[in-house]
């Protein structure tokens, strides 16, 4: 083989394994936990019901403005598992006991959207324990346009939660000095 097509071999695989790499990456709906954490795992709905009963969370609210394409319902309920579970499964990878107050937790979707919380948060605030990866509304799975898997933080206060629709991605970082 000559050296010129020696090197357009090289150049057809390598891009044929980074497009397949990235074709792999776009058709999972999984969610990946990567970071600071001792093992990096990808979650998918079926993982999340396989979760312990303790950590799944049914959250109910009323509805303001209900969608006229669905029967009329006073009130939506979304099922999932509490994020920090998901979390401490994955484990933070510290180096040494006060590595937890500096992690912070970030949940990116589909569309690029970010979230960002701290580790300290969702251990002991209201607001933190409640956060969810949700799996389901009202007993069935998350529509297309919201799930697979969706971020959602019921105890937040302001009218603008901190929720992620179709989240891929959630990165633990150590804030290190």
């Amino acid at each position: 083989m000559t050296p010129h097509r020696r090197w357009l071999f090289a150049c057809g695989t390598g891009l044929w394994l980074s497009l397949s790499l990235a074709a792999a990456l776009a058709v999972t709906d999984g969610l990946v936990v990567t970071g600071d954490v001792k093992r990096a795992m990808t979650f998918d709905v079926a993982a999340l019901r396989a979760f312990p009963a303790a950590a799944h969370t049914t959250y109910r609210y009323a509805r303001f403005a209900p969608d006229v394409s669905e029967p009329q319902r006073p009130f939506t309920e979304l099922r999932g598992v509490r994020l920090m579970d998901l979390l401490e499964q994955a484990g933070l990878a510290e180096r040494d006991r006060s590595d937890w107050r500096k992690a912070v937790v970030i949940a990116t979707g589909r569309d690029g959207s970010r979230t960002v919380f701290s580790w300290p948060e969702l251990a002991y605030t209201a607001a933190g324990t409640e956060a969810m990866v949700a799996y389901e509304r009202d007993v069935a799975p998350l529509s297309a346009s919201e799930g697979p898997l969706a971020i959602h933080v019921p105890g937040d206060e302001r009218r603008v939660a901190r929720d992620v629709k179709q989240v891929q991605r959630i990165e633990v970082r150590i804030l290190r000095d």
